[in-house]
């Protein structure tokens, strides 16, 4: 079985973040794809939004999708979330499963900073999607350093949605503009009143 892992904060997950994962699925013939999202990342920190929201979200996003699920490691887990420590925790749930960890050219070229990179090529192949300004010579330098990691790249243009952006559009008032959002996801942003959006916004949007 070959097992997609899409980790990140999912603060909130919006439409990119699913085409991404359908194009991985498709292009690399993947079983399942798991969303992984994380507890406290260690660059990152904290996120903004609590991490039963962002599970909610998730959830909502993914649902009605064949092979798209959440699971929620990290999240039990708790703590500040390791890449090598989940592959190794779901490469033990399915002994005879290869995993492809789903991540954007911007995170594969610092994941020298990651705890045991080195140990990561027994862990997982990776699948790459371009991120806007990500340096090419930065990946190399990635891959002469690891070279026994296998990088699969996922074709097309950059991936420019940002979570923080949505954030912030989200504390304008600007929720029901935005295309780049489950509408799912939107009705429980509202009801939750999350990223700060006001209370009489959302009942006048009703």
């Amino acid at each position: 079985m070959k097992i997609g892992i899409f980790g990140g904060s999912f603060d909130p997950v919006h439409n990119g973040h699913i085409e991404i994962a359908r194009k991985a699925k498709s292009r690399f013939s993947l079983d399942e794809v798991s969303f992984v999202p994380c507890y406290i990342q260690p660059i990152k920190g904290q996120s903004v939004s609590d991490a039963k929201d962002r599970v909610a979200m998730l959830n909502i996003a993914v649902k009605g999708i064949k092979g798209f699920n959440v699971h929620v490691y990290e999240i039990e887990k708790k703590g500040v979330s390791y890449t090598v420590d989940t592959l190794r925790y779901i490469k033990s749930e399915t002994v005879n499963g290869q995993l492809f960890f789903i991540l954007g050219a911007d995170s594969l070229s610092s994941i020298m900073s990651w705890k045991e990179p080195g140990s990561l090529p027994g862990l997982c192949e990776f699948i790459v999607y371009p991120r806007k300004g990500t340096d090419s010579g930065e990946i190399d330098s990635v891959l002469s350093e690891i070279p026994e990691l296998k990088v699969n790249f996922i074709g097309g243009g950059d991936i420019d949605i940002s979570s923080s952006v949505i954030r912030r559009q989200i504390s304008e008032g600007k929720i029901d503009k935005m295309s780049c959002l489950n509408e799912g996801v939107k009705k429980y942003i509202k009801e939750r009143r999350l990223y700060s959006i006001e209370k009489n916004d959302f009942e006048k949007n009703c």
